[in-house]
């Protein structure tokens, strides 16, 4: 029953990642480009001890790279009319 339980797990584990276009594996999106990191974390299902997935680790360069990007990015968020930001969060939430 196990080995049962574990295949469907993958199997639904693989068609997440094609949903998500995640099949190549997760990355960070800083200042709008896709960004690799160096080093990758596990991430361990503690149930089975299988890994999960890989997410990227970044280093103290690419993290102050992010902040700053976000911080540049927050004052021009600010001045986004509010019905415009309601339509750019109802878009999002609609490709969830």
């Amino acid at each position: 029953m196990d080995t049962i339980d574990a295949l469907s797990v993958d199997a639904e584990r693989n068609d997440n990642l094609k949903k998500a276009k995640l099949e190549n594996g997760f990355y960070n999106i800083i200042d709008g480009e896709k960004v690799s990191a160096n080093k990758r974390l596990s991430v361990i299902n503690p149930a089975t001890g299988k890994q999960l997935a890989a997410v990227p680790d970044v280093d103290r360069t690419l993290l102050n790279k992010a902040i700053s990007a976000a911080r540049n990015a927050f004052s021009g968020w600010g001045a986004v009319p509010f019905e415009r930001w309601c339509l750019l969060t109802a878009s999002r939430d609609a490709m969830d």
